[in-house]
């Protein structure tokens, strides 16, 4: 449970999470505790894992993986399971089921799929107090039939600025900039 990071500093700073392997990164900016909200909808990729399987004919398990960290003691988590027909998470949850947890400040609650094609994508995530959410897929393949796949990871924002604008600056000396 207790496996968050907790960065402070009396400056203004950015910080970036990567995740490195031996063939692809991937990373995402960690949202400060100020900008955190309540309510989250769950942005994933459906597990690969018999794609992948049948590529390398052996049995590998990709999930599609979401992180909840609590930001603040007794904090309620409440998880409402989205995705497809072939969804269901490692520890038992139904599409469209609810669950819950009291979270403290630092905890982190980690919800996987558990089935072949099985995504959290549209998993509705409320809480009491602000939380973040890190969604990831271990091996994505978009789209399905493409390989080798991808990590993918995301750290989501709140429905609270759904619809929002927001200024993105041009990155010096690239060709093609964000949208």
């Amino acid at each position: 449970y207790d496996a968050a990071l907790r960065i402070t500093s009396d400056e203004t700073i950015t910080v970036t999470a990567t995740v490195k392997n031996n063939k692809n990164s991937e990373g995402f900016v960690v949202l400060p505790v100020e900008v955190l909200g309540t309510k989250y909808i769950v942005s994933s990729y459906n597990d690969a894992t018999h794609y992948i399987s049948k590529q390398y004919n052996n049995i590998v398990s990709l999930p599609s993986i979401v992180a909840i960290t609590a930001a603040y003691d007794a904090t309620e988590v409440k998880f409402k399971l989205g995705g497809n027909a072939q969804t269901s998470s490692a520890g038992g949850i139904k599409v469209y089921e609810e669950v819950s947890k009291i979270l403290n400040s630092g905890e982190v609650w980690v919800i996987s799929t558990n089935e072949d094609d099985g995504d959290l994508s549209g998993s509705v995530i409320s809480s009491s107090l602000p939380i973040s959410v890190v969604s990831s897929n271990q091996c994505a393949n978009i789209p399905l039939d493409n390989s080798p796949c991808n990590y993918l990871v995301e750290m989501e924002i709140p429905t609270q600025v759904f619809g929002k604008k927001f200024i993105i600056p041009a990155l010096p000396d690239r060709k093609y900039n964000s949208v």
